[in-house]
């Protein structure tokens, strides 16, 4: 169990770069609100610990696919068993996970963006256009004589 749990921990602080350069949240605009940078910092923080936890259940050793997590066995199998979305899906869950963990972030950096972040002030209102000159009035027309 220990020796789990360095590993989660070294490869959590291997990803540590990135989760740093993100916890910035600069797009997100959280700076300067403490409560929400600390939320954010948080759900960032819970993401890379979970994603590691399951990157390294799929593969404990750098190489090695835990048993089950074949893709090519598992498509078949998913498919076998009468799952043939989970069958069709198992290359994007169990493949490329630095593209996964990557959009993962997006996904977070996104999402805090639109929940925890303070509306950005709004653009002043452009001044109104002059108002066009009047137009000239036409002549009088003459009285008739009748």
């Amino acid at each position: 169990m220990r020796g789990d749990t360095a590993r989660v921990l070294l490869q959590a602080g291997e990803r540590g770069a990135e989760l740093d350069a993100a916890a910035q949240f600069p797009e997100a605009r959280v700076e300067d609100t403490p409560s929400a940078a600390a939320r954010a910092s948080f759900i960032a923080y819970s993401f890379t610990l979970g994603f590691v936890i399951e990157e390294q259940s799929v593969e404990p050793r750098p190489g090695e696919r835990a048993p089950g997590y074949d893709v090519t066995e598992r498509e078949e199998r998913m498919a076998a068993e009468g799952y043939p979305l989970a069958a069709a899906v198992s290359s994007d869950l169990f493949l490329d996970y630095e593209a996964r963990f990557e959009e993962g972030l997006r996904a977070i950096v996104a999402g805090i963006e639109a929940t925890l972040a303070p509306a950005a002030p709004a653009a002043p209102a452009a001044p109104a256009a002059p108002a066009a000159p009047a137009a000239p009035a036409a002549p009088a027309a003459p009285a008739s004589r009748q």
